[in-house]
């Protein structure tokens, strides 16, 4: 079950947003920043991939635009050497100090509500944190808050008494008890022989049967019959 059609041409997902202690399956970049604001310490529940994806390309702009702000200053108040020692560059770098300190426990919030959506336990996001594992661990990390959601993730949720939970949505005819997509079309019946059926071919006639007439014997106006004939008394 997802929340929210989308929008003509699929683009912009709009509709009514599900309760906080549940996942927004259908859910555009302002609202996932919002949602994952107002969820700023909350690392029990699930995080669907959109409200993931839809942050972190939230934390790349942000990193840009303080990027492009502090390159901006550099290059106005640069000197003949190409250095620049103004004050204000100190303003970008506040702003990003300022972000980062801001976002980084909603950050690892939305990641161990991915986690959990994709089925598995928010340990997973303590491979970050080991030195042993290094790039591998966030890449590691990154890869499981790729996967797809999973009904099993419902065991994370904390639900009000009488509420159902939000399933991710599937192919038709798929339920959380059947891994397997049923089938989505009627069996169509075999096709009927286009063409009438011959009927089958008689059998051949039987020569018929005439009686054995008994041999004339030579006839005397044929000469080949009397040359044959064989002298008397032989």
């Amino acid at each position: 079950m997802s929340h929210g059609p989308l929008a003509p041409g699929g683009a912009v997902p709009v509709g009514p947003e599900p309760p906080l202690n549940q996942p927004a399956y259908v859910i555009g970049l302002g609202a996932a920043v919002r949602r994952a604001l107002r969820k700023y310490a909350v690392f029990h529940g699930r995080a669907s991939r959109r409200e993931f994806w839809w942050w972190c390309l939230a934390q790349v702009i942000c990193f840009a635009v303080i990027e492009a702000l502090t390159l901006s200053i550099g290059a106005a108040t640069a000197d003949a050497a190409g250095t620049s020692q103004s004050p204000l560059l100190a303003l970008p770098l506040t702003l990003l100090g300022l972000w980062v300190l801001g976002t980084i426990v909603p950050s690892i919030a939305v990641s161990v509500r991915r986690l959990h959506d994709a089925g598995h336990t928010g340990k997973l996001y303590l491979l970050n944190l080991l030195n042993a594992f290094g790039f591998v661990g966030a890449v590691v990390v990154l890869v499981f808050c790729a996967l797809p959601s999973s009904p099993s993730g419902v065991r994370y949720d904390r639900l009000e008494p009488g509420q159902a939970p939000i399933l991710p949505a599937g192919p038709a005819g798929w339920t959380p008890a059947s891994p397997y997509p049923a089938q989505a079309w009627p069996q169509q019946p075999y096709p009927q022989q286009p063409f009438a059926q011959q009927p089958y071919a008689q059998p051949f006639p039987q020569p018929q049967d005439y009686p054995q007439q008994p041999y004339p014997g030579p006839s005397a106006s044929d000469p080949d019959e009397v040359w044959r004939r064989p002298p008397p008394g032989s």
